[in-house]
């Protein structure tokens, strides 16, 4: 990834961070889906990202979304995020 393309995925991932906290959850669905697409989504940043992405749906009222991102991260390379992952998706399918 080149240094530019990092830096707009660290900006969009702070801006929906920030959004979300705030919550402004449609404006951090919309952060983190463009940080999320432009970061290598098997990365430690990749898992990140679509973990504040997952509970961003969530909170928005996406729970079909939220639940669909949580199942592909319980697969994710990362150990940590598959974990985070299982954990959630326990949470949200209850």
């Amino acid at each position: 990834m080149t240094a530019e393309k990092l830096e707009i995925v660290q900006k969009e991932y702070q801006v929906g961070r920030v959004a979300f906290e705030g919550g402004r959850y449609a404006q951090a669905v919309q952060s983190l889906e463009t940080a999320s697409g432009l970061v290598d989504r098997t990365s430690r940043l990749g898992g990140e990202v679509q973990m504040w992405l997952v509970t961003a749906y969530e909170a928005s009222g996406d729970t079909e979304r939220a639940i669909e991102l949580c199942r592909k991260l319980t697969r994710h390379p990362r150990q940590e995020t598959r974990q985070q992952a299982k954990r959630l998706l326990y949470i949200l399918e209850a």
